[in-house]
């Protein structure tokens, strides 16, 4: 077990069985943090997202109050940042892959930028060479095997939403249709008009949209596995930094708020032209039912968070880092299937407990390597 640190002075130790409970906490509050999002009609997202951070902001500024209001550094506000940016995607990668798959994977990729950061020293931080290099690459070679196969699995609630939409994109493909055989400014109109109703099928279908939220998925992955590096490069190169990870959940806060808020007034600015440009007929889900499901998401979210950063005191972060990006998105998983039936079928539960498999060994090996 590591010493726990406020400004370079140890104080007391934190004990292991500390560190497994965090462990335990942080699994339940972010594998059960969606599930607002599958009770609740949220919307786009960004209204959701925003309150969340806000929650997330709130509960973690009273952890700094009750833990002596340690400094908060301006760098370390970045790693709020890189959250909100990963989070504004999570409404989208739910409503597409369903509450557990996506989890699964951005936690996969997020494991994997993790690793990679730590092993070689990425963006300025020192690299940890493990002890055993054969068993850390066998473990993460099996995450990222864990990634494909949870591709492959289509979730109900994916194709209920694509079947919805289908008369929607057939009408809009119609439309488009019409307006571009009656226009003469084209230089080539009949090609136009055979590729945009073909373009809008595509995009309406199961195929794209799956492709879609996996790529969402992989992108916010990228972003919550470097979400630690600016406060674990301030713990390495200030000098009067402290070296306890809880003293930074302020900064975590304090980013996530600044980061969703000026992503919302982007996306309002652009709504507002789009509603000018289309006679503002959009239907908007109403600010106090958003306010509810988004609060306990972001509250279920700052808790783990925190926990995150306790297990990172207790127990040695090549240990706390592969349980912390795998659990809580089997969990999820499984309350998707056993709660809303997201995964059906032999194929697909088939495919789901070889991908839980690999996802297990290969966190199992990688955090056992160091």
């Amino acid at each position: 077990m590591l010493p726990l640190y406020t400004n370079a002075v140890a104080l007391i130790q934190v004990p292991s069985e500390w560190g497994y409970i965090a462990i335990f906490g942080l699994t339940i509050a972010f594998g059960t943090m969606l599930l607002p999002t599958k009770k609740f009609d949220i919307g786009d997202g960004w209204i959701f997202q925003w309150i969340m951070s806000i929650a997330l902001a709130f509960t973690l500024f009273i952890v700094h109050l009750c833990i002596g209001s340690p400094r908060i550094w301006p760098l370390t506000i970045l790693s709020g940042f890189l959250w909100s940016t990963g989070n504004i995607t999570l409404v989208p990668i739910v409503k597409r892959l369903g509450m557990g798959i996506g989890m699964l994977i951005w936690n996969m990729v997020s494991l994997l930028i993790g690793w990679a950061s730590s092993r070689f020293g990425w963006f300025g931080i020192r690299p940890e060479i493990p002890s055993n290099e054969t068993m850390n690459i066998v473990g993460v070679t099996l995450a990222a095997m864990s990634v494909s196969i949870y591709v492959f699995i289509t979730p109900t609630s994916v194709g209920q939403e694509v079947e919805g939409q289908n008369a929607q994109d057939s009408e809009t493909a119609h439309n488009t249709e019409r307006n571009v055989s009656g226009s003469t400014m084209d230089s080539d109109p009949l090609l136009y008009q055979e590729m945009m109703p073909v373009f809008h099928r595509f995009w309406g279908s199961r195929t794209a949209q799956r492709i879609l939220a996996v790529l969402l998925s992989i992108f916010s992955g990228v972003l919550y596995g470097t979400v630690f590096v600016p406060i674990i490069y301030v713990q390495e190169n200030y000098h009067d930094a402290s070296h306890r990870g809880i003293d930074y959940v302020a900064s975590l806060g304090l980013g996530a708020f600044i980061g969703s808020t000026t992503y919302l007034l982007l996306y309002a600015l652009a709504t507002r032209w789009q509603r000018s440009s289309n006679g503002g007929n959009e239907r908007e889900t109403p600010f106090l039912l958003l306010l509810l499901p988004s609060w306990v998401t972001g509250v279920l979210c700052a808790t783990g968070q925190a926990c995150w950063l306790i297990a990172n005191e207790a127990l040695q972060a090549s240990i706390t880092f592969p349980i912390a990006a795998t659990l809580p998105g089997a969990f999820s998983t499984l309350l998707g299937t056993l709660l809303f039936r997201e995964v059906q079928g032999i194929k697909n539960y088939i495919k789901l407990a070889v991908a839980l498999s690999f996802t297990l060994a290969g966190s199992i090996l990688t955090g056992l390597s160091k």
